[in-house]
């Protein structure tokens, strides 16, 4: 759908005019694949909202493409964001962060790149990221340990998640805080996966 995003990637453009904060993390799927959400950030108050139907609504278009280091395309991927709110939720909504995430699978004993491109439908503007993926190769013999989670939004899902349902690792619904900001009247989660931690061979646990 978005061709004219695409072609930014393919002429290398550097230019950015919106904002936008990327991270990654790194979870062991076996010992020849991880699992990778790719996080994206945005400020609300670097967004342009538009009055549609009583509602302030802003609008981005993404695509995204990774690649292996010799430029084999592993896959694409585009989505739509919104972000809307009502007049008297907008002040507080201004000083509040939109969200997207992108759980790719990847061999770990490769390196790769991901090139972003994310639009602002209604002011044009446009965000253009470029980042390195090189998922950790982990053994299955030595303590190890993924990347580390910091959340403000944790829980254990009831129920078998949407497909593509972002945010969901195995059965935990975890959001990563990536403001930087917390507060005492909001949740604090701290989450990662351990692996190959002895057991205890009284009670047949992890031993950590």
């Amino acid at each position: 759908r978005y061709d004219d995003l695409k072609q930014l990637v393919q002429v290398n453009v550097s230019f950015n005019t919106l904002p936008v904060k990327v991270t990654e993390d790194y979870f062991r799927i076996n010992e020849k694949q991880s699992l990778v959400p790719l996080n994206l950030y945005i400020e609300n108050k670097d967004l342009t909202f538009k009055e549609e139907g009583g509602m302030h609504v802003a609008r981005l278009n993404l695509y995204g493409i990774v690649t292996s280091m010799t430029n084999r395309v592993v896959t694409e991927f585009e989505d739509d964001i919104m972000a809307a709110y009502s007049t008297d939720e907008l002040l507080v909504g201004l000083r509040q962060g939109s969200m997207y995430q992108k759980i790719l699978p990847l061999q770990s004993s490769m390196r790769y790149k991901v090139d972003i491109v994310v639009k602002d439908s209604n002011s044009e503007k446009v965000g253009v990221i470029r980042t390195a993926l090189i998922p950790p190769k982990i053994s299955d013999d030595q303590l190890n340990a993924s990347s580390v989670i910091l959340s403000d939004y944790l829980r254990v899902l009831e129920d078998s998640p949407e497909p593509d349902e972002m945010f969901v690792i195995g059965d935990v619904k975890v959001r990563p805080n990536m403001n930087g900001r917390f507060s005492r009247s909001k949740p604090f989660s701290i989450y990662f996966h351990v692996y190959n931690a002895a057991i205890d061979q009284t009670s047949f646990e992890p031993s950590l």
